[in-house]
């Protein structure tokens, strides 16, 4: 039969027939047509050369020096072909047509038929070189071992964009376009019968591509050892780079870290005890950093054609304000570990761990006096604290000449503070959800409405945190409950639990048979919240239930929903949309890895070819995901119609020579 339409990604049928009969072509989105006319290619050729040199210089010191070089190119080829939805769209959207108001306006086809090319392609060259002196030193009882070095590193990506239309993949031609007016700002060419934006940019269709960044380390680590039982290390590094601010106090500060080690099974009162073969107690203490790219002690700002204006003039769109104060985001570690293996055959190791983030990056207010859009800038704007318990455990509990089985379990519990944040403006469940970071709670807050049903006229009623109810209806939008809803001292908004994952473990298992490997990785996400949808009569997929919203006095037993004329306005439709009752346990399983290998080194063929290693390995990646609450909705899906994660399935060939 004929490929069925998805009325919602298309036109009313009746004005689909009126253009078509207008010379337009079909508006309908047909899925299976798309399947087989569009299509995503890609082609990606990597090259890398590793030089490093030794010299022995006596006296415990080696020097090393080398690099690496590395070159990719990318190749993208985005292909639609005539008669897609995509295709005939670009067709509608710029066809004039004579009108009742303009009957002898010609006809014209400012797209052409035809197939639709876009073509990018990139080019990333990295560069590494790095000089080093390594220092073993064995006296005795005591070791000592260091290095000292300096790293020098470039990145830049370039690449351009191409498309083209009326284009036909037999003979590789394409058909004019007359872009000159497509993107005349205002004054562009637009349908008549069907009007769009999407070609208000040419940097869409046609671009250059740059950008490099350059980095700049020097580094040190000692380690101290006694009776290779006692240690202490101590590490040092400075880094510069293109990316930073200008004040002299950011620049040059320093991230360090101090640790001690005791291997207690080397004492006396430990190696004696037969099933204890490692145990090893470590503690650290220190600082590392990140910086985000798009805050710089420069303004920053990229050229582009401004469509506002007749005929399109180029303009630069402001990306990032000066930061002359923009520094790392610096994060404090302390951890405490202890590593073992008993029994021969069982690892494992326990670890706590504080972290303690001081100028993290994000998109506060701004002085508007600065110029910046929408007074919003990306700056150094919150403290955070981590802390948390880490438990791995990973043993062979068969192995013969010809069979292996193992198995790994990691379990981890974190818990997240936000120490202090500068922030101004609204507090309600939608802005403090887009933020992330709300003073005094963890990272990722998820804020709700306590709203409890319907009054008899279809009004949602929230409660505060001491029980008095209010109801929110149109006719209160501007007034002190509006005020109130957008309050931290209200009352109303509360908080309903973390949306990120405080708990997570995984289970993997691997047999090894001869030749053949099986491997199984399970995952578990815990500890977090999520906001399931709610039916909404609006929605272009309603939900079951949408349809039972309040209508007439006494449908307030029956459903949660608003009326109509509520749930177009502000207050009643977020008393509904951030009602506590849709916030649920969000705890998931997935069972993520299954991979089954097979090896054939030992065939002659491949001895003879010169392979060292030569191997076949099929694989599958989310083969299942289930949702332990009552709705099976997981934050890895968010979505009702498809409670599982997309499989991927790979089969691959390995070799080495």
């Amino acid at each position: 039969g004929n490929p069925s339409a998805i009325i919602s990604r298309s036109y009313a049928p009746v004005y689909n027939n009126f253009i078509m009969s207008q010379g337009l072509l079909d508006g309908n989105y047909y899925p299976l047509v798309d399947l087989n006319s569009i299509s995503d290619k890609s082609r990606t050729i990597n090259n890398k050369i590793i030089a490093n040199f030794t010299y022995n210089l006596g006296k415990g010191f080696d020097l090393l020096f080398g690099g690496v070089y590395e070159t990719s190119k990318d190749e993208n080829k985005h292909l639609a072909g005539q008669g897609s939805s995509e295709v005939n769209a670009w067709v509608n959207n710029y066809t004039v047509t004579p009108t009742a108001a303009n009957p002898t306006l010609a006809f014209k086809r400012n797209v052409p038929d035809g197939d639709f090319l876009r073509q990018l392609n990139t080019t990333n060259t990295s560069y590494t070189a790095r000089a080093q002196i390594n220092y073993n030193k064995r006296f005795g009882n005591h070791s000592l071992n260091g290095i000292a070095g300096t790293e020098m590193r470039s990145v830049k990506s370039t690449g351009n964009l191409a498309s083209y239309f009326g284009y036909n993949d037999q003979s590789l031609l394409q058909q004019p376009v007359d872009f000159a007016s497509i993107f005349n700002g205002v004054a562009a060419v637009r349908g008549t019968l069907v009007t769009s934006n999407q070609l208000g940019d040419m940097t869409t269709f046609f671009n250059q591509l740059y950008n490099e960044d350059r980095f700049l380390s020097g580094y040190s680590n000692l380690i101290y050892s006694y009776k290779d039982t006692y240690s202490l290390s101590g590490s040092i590094r400075f880094d510069q780079s293109n990316l930073f601010g200008s004040d002299p106090k950011y620049k040059y500060k320093p991230l360090w870290s101090l640790g001690a080690a005791w291997n207690i099974d080397r004492e006396k009162f430990i190696s004696e005890v037969e099933w204890v073969n490692r145990l090893k107690l470590r503690a650290a203490f220190g600082f590392n950093g990140n910086v985000a790219k798009l805050s710089l002690p420069q303004v920053l700002a990229v050229a582009r054609n401004n469509a506002a204006n007749t005929p399109v003039l180029t303009s630069l769109m402001l990306l990032s304000n000066a930061n002359r104060g923009l520094r790392w985001e610096q994060t404090e570690n302390l951890n405490l570990g202890l590593d073992f293996t008993i029994f021969g055959k069982i690892n494992g190791s326990f670890e706590y761990y504080t972290k303690k983030t001081t100028d993290v990056m994000g998109t506060s207010t701004v002085d508007p006096t600065v110029g910046a859009y929408q007074n919003q800038a990306l700056i150094n704007f919150a403290t955070i604290r981590n802390n948390g318990l880490e438990f791995s455990l990973n043993s062979d509990w068969i192995t013969t000449s010809n069979f292996n089985w193992n198995t790994g379990i990691a379990i981890g519990k974190n818990n997240s503070k936000v120490l202090d944040v500068s922030r101004n403006g609204l507090y309600n469940p939608y802005v403090l959800g887009r933020l992330g970071y709300v003073s005094g709670y963890p990272v990722g807050a998820m804020f709700s409405y306590d709203t409890r049903g319907l009054n008899n006229e279809g009004h949602p009623i929230i409660y505060d945190q001491n029980g008095t109810p209010f109801v929110v209806n149109t006719s209160n939008t501007g007034t002190p409950l509006t005020t109130a809803m957008n309050s931290k001292d209200s009352g109303l908004v509360q908080y309903s639990g973390s949306t990120l994952p405080t708990i997570n473990a995984g289970l993997s298992n691997r047999i090894d048979f001869g030749n053949f490997y099986f491997f199984a990785m399970i995952n578990y996400y815990g500890g977090f919240k999520v906001r399931v949808p709610r039916p909404t009569p609006s929605d272009n997929r309603p939900l079951p239930g949408a349809d039972n919203y309040w209508r007439v006095p006494g449908d307030e037993l029956k459903t949660d929903i608003p009326n109509l004329v509520d749930l177009l306005a502000t207050n009643p439709s977020w008393a509904y949309s951030y009602n506590k009752n849709y916030v649920v346990h969000g705890d998931y399983m997935t069972i993520g890895d299954l991979t089954l290998s097979y090896r054939l080194n030992d065939l002659n063929l491949i001895k003879k070819a010169g392979f060292k290693n030569f191997e076949i390995k099929a694989q599958v990646s989310n083969l299942y995901t289930v949702g332990f609450n009552r709705y099976n909705y997981s934050a890895a899906t968010r979505s009702y119609a498809k409670s599982y994660v997309t499989p991927t399935y790979t089969l691959a060939l390995f070799t080495n020579f």
